[in-house]
């Protein structure tokens, strides 16, 4: 299996994605499974979950987030063990563990491999008051903190 930062070490061979995944991998941490929650974990879970629809990850973490501090969100890629394909992931961090509010009881015996840039708060709710919504923006929060880099280059 391919972990995600050799995944993401093939990215860097393109030109245009240079700068971009080395930051990524700079500033990205890396976290295993979503492990074993307490009981008061499950329940900040299911209260703060919106939806549990695939493919929006984004807006369930960011809603998260942005609903109580305690959970800190992440942006970039997950990796099941048993299924090759590293897939954009939007997941939160609470107390040192995945909240993976998307997956949630979903695949319980799956391995997975997380690994992302913890975005704050105050870029999450930036974003949303600027485009009305909750989306990808690893990329844009990327350019905000590099903003020498022509965006027609990456």
């Amino acid at each position: 299996m391919v972990t995600i930062k050799t995944y993401l070490n093939n990215l860097k061979q393109f030109n245009n994605m240079n700068k971009y995944i080395t930051w990524v991998l700079k500033n990205g941490k890396f976290f295993k499974d979503v492990g074993q929650l307490n009981q008061q974990e499950k329940i900040l879970i299911k209260k703060y979950r919106y939806s549990i629809t695939a493919k929006q990850c984004y807006y369930n973490s960011q809603m998260l987030a942005t609903s109580n501090s305690k959970f800190k969100y992440y942006e970039g890629w997950y990796l099941f063990k048993d299924i090759p394909i590293h897939l954009e992931h939007g997941f939160n961090i609470y107390n040192g563990k995945v909240i993976d509010t998307t997956q949630y009881n979903r695949n319980k015996k799956r391995s997975r491999q997380y690994f992302g840039v913890y975005i704050p708060v105050s870029f999450i709710r930036q974003n949303m008051n600027d485009t009305g919504r909750a989306e990808h923006i690893l990329y844009k929060y990327f350019l905000s903190k590099n903003k020498f880099i022509n965006k027609e280059i990456i």
